[in-house]
């Protein structure tokens, strides 16, 4: 019997998004099915790439919210694979079903973010001999990459705000900020270089604005925090996919001041998690290199039960409650941008709070302040003061589900769990 081990919390796939066949979703729900996984490697051999899947052994594999890796053990018994070096190799698991019985083809799988071969070992041990690999997925990927402020470089047919600030395609030492709001030309202009001197672009116009930090850069109120995100995501190459239905009301409203670079050197990872903390979103990986964001919500349709009596069933499940620590946000905010004082006759102090009173109730009100100084209006402090304790509550909650592999299920989908034991 093939050891399985899948930490899975994955949104939900449906026939209607073509992700997953109607065939998989029946097979899932059989007594008896024959489990399918696809691994399939660029081995640099002239065959091309190949699928392991005949030599598995052994797969361990989780995704979590902000990581994901897997350990995949191969047949070695021939000592075939001893002079294989698969380390540094892109590829996306596919796990699935043989789907014949229920009208489908062969093999019906559903293809997972991809990872990235990070080690490899042979081992030998009690008369067998394993290859085993160890991968990290787009979230150690996201950990590695720096960002040197790229995204801030002048792009062509781009629409630019008053206030926003870029620098030239090749560097000059010096940085220009929108005067005049309008869609770039599609040729970059010939930059000044004379102090507070104009430039016209399209319909924009740049003025020269100091010298440059190639390592730093402001968005200073410019862009949405989607928009931030997508600069980040895409200028690794990788793709976002915009929020659409229902959101928080931040996400695609709120335009922050963001520093890019702002504690040194800063990866990709550390930029999109201070990004995705002011918002009530979090994010998910779909496959290949593509991200997108869930807002998930209490009155959220169920996407999939499971029963101890009947398919979809499960074999354990256990669930935990923790008193939330603390249960009062309060975020102070509106500090004066000139002399960076607070509570001046011009910046009046304001302060947002979020606060859960069931949990004050159970214990006592514990209070954490966060300072946002640049947030000027009392909106999105409230807003920032709730998004914070939605965080921090969903961080709390503790529980486990053990069934059979289903393919529908993705990162933040709503499970519901009916036990019919007596």
């Amino acid at each position: 019997m093939l050891p399985l081990l899948l930490n899975k919390r994955q949104q939900m796939r449906t026939t209607g998004n073509g992700l997953i066949t109607q065939a998989l979703i029946d097979t899932q729900k059989d007594a008896s099915r024959t489990p399918y996984i696809d691994i399939t490697i660029n081995d640099n051999a002239a065959a091309g790439a190949v699928n392991y899947w005949s030599r598995l052994e052994y797969l361990e594999y989780h995704e979590e919210a902000y990581r994901d890796r897997a350990i995949i053990g191969l047949n070695n018994r021939d000592n075939a694979l001893d002079a294989l070096d698969l380390d540094g190799q892109e590829f996306a698991i596919k796990l699935g079903y043989d789907t014949t019985a229920n009208g489908g083809g062969a093999t019906d799988t559903v293809t997972y973010p991809t990872l990235w071969v990070k080690s490899h070992q042979i081992i030998s041990d009690m008369g067998q001999r394993i290859y085993q690999i160890y991968a990290e997925g787009l979230w150690m990927r996201l950990r590695e990459q720096k960002v040197v402020a790229s995204a801030m470089t002048w792009r062509a047919s781009v629409a630019y705000v008053v206030g926003q600030g870029i620098s030239p395609t090749t560097p000059n030492g010096h940085k220009y900020v929108c005067s005049v709001a309008g869609t770039a030309s599609v040729t970059e202009p010939t930059w000044p270089t004379v102090s507070e001197a104009s430039v016209g672009d399209g319909t924009v116009v740049w003025t020269e604005a100091g010298p440059a930090d190639p390592y730093s850069n402001i968005f200073n109120a410019t862009h949405t925090v989607e928009e931030i995100i997508k600069l980040i995501i895409e200028g690794l190459g990788w793709t976002w996919t915009a929020v659409g239905g229902t959101n928080d009301g931040i996400i695609q409203t709120f335009k922050p001041v963001f520093e890019i670079n702002q504690m040194g050197f800063e990866n990709a990872a550390a930029l999109l998690y201070r990004l995705i903390w002011m918002t009530k979103h979090y994010f998910r990986q779909r496959a290949g290199k593509v991200f997108g964001s869930v807002f998930p919500q209490t009155a959220d349709a169920v996407d999939e039960t499971y029963y101890s009596d009947k398919a979809n069933w499960f074999t354990e499940y256990v669930e935990k409650t923790i008193l939330l620590i603390p249960n009062s946000i309060v975020v102070l905010a509106n500090q004066d941008p000139t002399n960076r004082e607070w509570n001046t006759a011009a910046y009046p102090l304001m302060v947002g709070t979020s606060s859960d009173a069931a949990q004050i109730t159970k214990y006592a009100e514990i209070v954490q302040p966060f300072v946002v100084g640049s947030i000027n209006n009392q909106t999105d402090a409230d807003n920032r003061a709730a998004a914070i304790l939605t965080r921090l509550k969903a961080e709390i909650l503790g529980g486990r589900l053990v069934a059979p592999h289903d393919s529908q299920l993705e990162l933040y989908d709503k499970v519901q769990v009916k036990d019919n034991r007596t």
